[in-house]
């Protein structure tokens, strides 16, 4: 349905001014406003042509309002000027139309967005000119007649400093009233601190994000958002906008020049103009129909659009299905001449500044001289191809490569580490890397990254060189942002927060760097070398010294939390002493997983990753409630902590007597760190073995981690050694132990609550297999089956452990003594030392394991058999026991003293 549509003439305000002429209050004008804007936009005058005729008309309206509004407001601020200016002065203000008020394409309920420009802020008339305009437009538009308006208010100097929609806002922005000729300088200013390129590449950006909310590039919806989605007038508007941009020429001459630059033809213009007016036309009427502003074309609505339209019923056709095939048939061809509009405007040669320009989508030089002078040129290249999402072309890679020849090393690092910070500070900043890596400039920027890539890191563990392993960290530390499995949801979050990416991601890149130094240890000297590498390329102290925190204690949470028992206060003590502020912490634990995720096949397990978590959380805790520069000391009240536990596990229904019996006789440890559903079950499982005298077996598994948790809750064995029994039993299965926490409730008979995390070849242990560990547990416990037996019967060595070292430190804890051993990552090796460990009399209240390629380090918890700390000289005692491996006798130790 094809009729031409009435015009009217560019400024139509004649057609309301001499009603408006005699309407001084806002009330009044409102009124005005509201009965006028139904006339114009009713249905009962409807015509099939109505669509550039019915929104010019509504801008008309607006315009005419504004402009007395704008005269009313010049009088009123006259007046309350003692000594001001007459009515008829004119302030250094333009009011402008912009958005769709703007190219006049104003539908019945769409907002009317007005910006107000000006010079300078410190006139009082004009303050008082803009205060009493936005209060009269409220008043007029919103509560008189329930129209919505954008405001804006803008200085003529901050037009370099928009964000992209406000300069999409304005780039079709007309002259309303005020001062003309400010209008013209505003323009002006506005097109010459525009970008083209930039404009033009996140346009497309950000039609293709809005495009994937609304169904993507399909037109055939049943439903379609005739505004927004695919073949709506946003594809057309997006095509002009690239096109008035790339061509510089305004939006009433830009399917002209499309056409005469050969990116459409006169009958893709003609066409697209004609899908225009039918989407105006329709987007009206839906607006009309539903009285608000909606652009979803329902079916229910779909019916009432085309009735309005005028469209016919037929013998076999309904109108409403005559009508959307129509509506099918205009978008599917605007969404193709926009497409390719926009495909031949971004494939154009696009000048992207600093001698460089892109053609198709990749990026060339098109000035030799000009971008030779650029000192950073190979970071600039990578900058604007990161941006805009554009490839490198071979003749580009040609000229990187001959300018790092002229300019072995930067000949302005400061200058180029300001590029290298913003590529760092992107959220795909490994991709970038990558490429710098492979083209040279890393190790131009940064010649200490140079020996990286081509050294072995000697650690069995590693699957990659050191350069490469340090990328992958980057690329773990950027796929955070990226997230959706709910396990890696606490780093996710994390991410979000860091405030330093550029910060995080040089660390990443650089945390080994000190492995290329073989004396000292690699976090020292990578520290120092940071200090060196940080400075040169300009950055301020903050930034440096979160730099070196980094990579100074890359190590620290990772090795905490696999080798040191977390649930003392001791040792989220030590660790929060070494980190400054929640920041550093934030980074260190997004540093920890990406590392460790990075170093190879099987190194990170779901284990690992609960006990980082709970680390950072415990860290968190200490540092929210301590004053800078110091770790508060949580000293807590037993006494009240118990009255709490009680009090809660009554709710369960537990006898009082159980629940004073368990609370009084477990230390301080296991009260502040077991949560109450596990003290339930523990003194569920204390009655139950009281009745049965059979060792109780809990096995707990949570939906998407690779580890079992299991309890076990038995009498005491009266000699050191049960923890040995159950990791003995676990060897004999082939289960590998992750952690293990010991506690033993006091009282004349004794009771030992163990709780192991394990799991059974990376995955957690199947139903079959839990059986099968239950009987072997309760026979070995209860004396039914040796457990030499048991490991005889499974084809299991029995043989002594050989260690690479040990040392006993009784400084760590303020409760026990810390054995750390080294050895071959052997199965049973932790059997092995824990049988040996209960030989000499020492008890266990937690072990550790962590593996590291072909290495393992067990940490335990131990006191002697009166209960008290070790000195650190009985690791002597361990040594005598212990063979040692031959190559590594001189490297042993003893740590600690006292």
């Amino acid at each position: 349905m094809s009729n031409e549509p009435e015009t009217l003439p560019p400024d139509s305000c004649d057609l309301f001014e001499p009603q408006l002429a005699g309407l001084a209050t806002t009330a009044e004008i409102g009124a005005f406003l509201k009965k006028s804007h139904q006339e114009i936009n009713s249905l009962s005058g409807l015509s099939s042509g109505a669509g550039a005729a019915l929104l010019a008309h509504n801008c008309a309206l607006v315009d005419a309002v504004l402009r007395h509004l704008f005269a009313l407001a010049l009088e009123h601020a006259a007046a309350l000027a003692p000594t001001g200016p007459d009515a008829s002065a004119t302030p250094e203000l333009t009011i402008v139309a912009s958005g769709g008020y703007g190219r006049r394409e104003l539908a019945p309920y769409s907002d009317v967005d007005v910006t107000f420009v000006a010079v300078r802020e410190d006139d009082a008339y004009l303050n008082a000119v803009i205060k009493d305009m936005f209060q009269s437009v409220m008043d007029v538009f919103l509560y008189g007649a329930n129209l919505k308006v954008g405001y804006a208010y803008r200085l003529l100097g901050d037009l370099g400093q928009l964000d992209h929609q406000t300069q999409t806002t304005l780039l079709d922005a007309r002259f309303l009233c005020g001062d003309p000729e400010l209008f013209k300088e505003f323009r002006a200013t506005f097109r010459s601190q525009l970008l083209t390129a930039d404009f033009m590449f996140q346009k497309w950006a950000e039609r293709q994000s809005v495009l994937s909310k609304f169904g993507g590039d399909q037109v055939y919806v049943v439903e379609p958002q005739i505004k927004e989605g695919a073949g709506g007038l946003r594809d057309i508007q997006n095509a002009e906008w690239v096109g008035e941009v790339r061509f510089r020429v305004s939006c009433s001459r830009v399917w002209r020049t499309l056409v005469e630059q050969g990116i459409v033809t006169d009958r893709e213009a003609a066409s697209i103009r004609q899908a225009r007016e039918f989407l105006w036309n329709v987007r009206s009427v839906l607006h009309m129909v539903a009285g608000e502003a909606r652009d979803t074309m329902t079916t229910e609505k779909q019916e009432a659009i085309a009735s309005h339209l005028g469209y016919p019923d037929g013998p076999e056709t309904p109108a409403v299905e005559t009508f959307m095939r129509e509506y099918y048939t205009h978008a599917a061809e605007a969404r193709r001449i926009a497409r390719k509009t926009i495909k031949r405007c971004l494939d154009s040669e696009i000048p992207m500044g600093l001698g460089l320009a892109s053609i198709r989508r990749s990026l060339y030089v098109a000035d030799f001289d000009i971008a030779d002078r650029d000192l950073a040129m190979p970071l600039h290249a990578a900058e604007l191809s990161q941006a805009y999402s554009l490839t490198i072309s071979d003749e580009l890679e040609e000229a990187i490569h001959q300018f790092l020849q002229r300019y072995p090393t930067a000949p302005d690092p400061a200058f180029a580490g300001r590029v290298f910070t913003r590529l760092l500070s992107s959220k795909d900043a490994s991709l970038i890397l990558y490429r710098l890596e492979q083209q040279g400039v890393l190790a131009w920027l940064m010649p200490e990254f140079a020996p990286l890539m081509t050294l072995i890191p000697y650690d069995a563990a590693h699957d990659y060189t050191v350069g490469a392993h340090s990328l992958r960290v980057v690329r773990n530390l950027n796929q955070f942002h990226q997230e959706t499995d709910p396990r890696f949801a606490d780093f996710r979050r994390v991410a979000g927060e860091v405030a330093f990416p550029e910060v995080l991601n040089l660390a990443g890149l650089i945390h080994d760097i000190g492995k290329q130094w073989p004396e000292g240890g690699h976090a020292e000297t990578g520290a120092d070398a940071a200090v060196l590498i940080a400075d040169r390329i300009g950055w301020d102290s903050e930034r440096r010294d979160k730099l070196v925190f980094l990579i100074r204690n890359h190590l620290l949470m990772a090795e905490t939390s696999r080798l040191r028992d977390l649930s003392l206060e001791e040792t989220v003590r030590e660790f929060t002493r070494h980190v400054p502020d929640m920041e550093s912490l934030n980074m260190l634990y997004l540093l920890t997983c990406a590392d460790t995720q990075a170093v190879g096949e099987g190194v990170w397990t779901e284990v690992k990753g609960k006990f980082l978590t709970e680390l950072y959380y415990r860290a968190e805790g200490v540092l929210a409630g301590g004053s800078q520069g110091e770790t508060p000391a949580y000293v807590p009240n037993l006494v009240r902590q118990r009255d709490r536990i009680r009090k809660q596990l009554a709710q369960h229904n537990l006898p009082i007597d159980l629940i004073h019996e368990h609370t009084r006789n477990l230390p301080a440890q296991y009260l502040l760190n077991t949560p109450l559903e596990e003290m339930y079950l523990h003194i569920a499982m204390i009655g139950r073995l009281r009745e049965t005298f059979t060792p109780i077996i809990d096995f707990r598994h949570e939906f998407g981690n690779d580890y079992t948790e299991m309890t076990i809750c038995a009498y005491d064995d009266p000699k050191p050694g049960l923890l040995a029994k159950i990791t003995g039993v676990l060897y004999a299965h082939d289960i590998n132990v992750h952690v293990a926490q010991v506690f033993t409730r006091e009282a004349s008979v004794r009771i030992a609550i163990d709780t192991l995390w394990i799991d059974y070849r990376g995955k957690p242990l199947a139903s079959g297999k839990k059986a099968e560990i239950q009987d072997s547990l309760r026979k070995v416990m209860l004396g039914e089956m040796a457990l030499a037996e048991l490991l005889k019967k499974r084809n299991k060595p029995v043989k002594d452990q050989t260690i690479y070292s040990a040392k006993l430190d009784d400084t760590t804890s303020d409760q026990f003594s810390l054995l750390e051993v080294s050895a071959p990552d052997e199965k049973g090796v932790v059997y092995r030392l824990a049988n040996v460990v209960s030989s000499l009399g020492w008890n266990i209240h937690a072990a550790r394991l962590s593996v590291w390629g072909s290495r393992a380090r067990d940490a335990f918890y131990v006191t002697g058999p009166d209960g008290k700390k070790l000195p650190a000289s009985d690791v002597e005692r361990l040594l005598e026991v212990l063979p040692v491996a031959t190559f590594v006798k001189r490297k042993l130790t003893t740590a600690g003293g006292g």
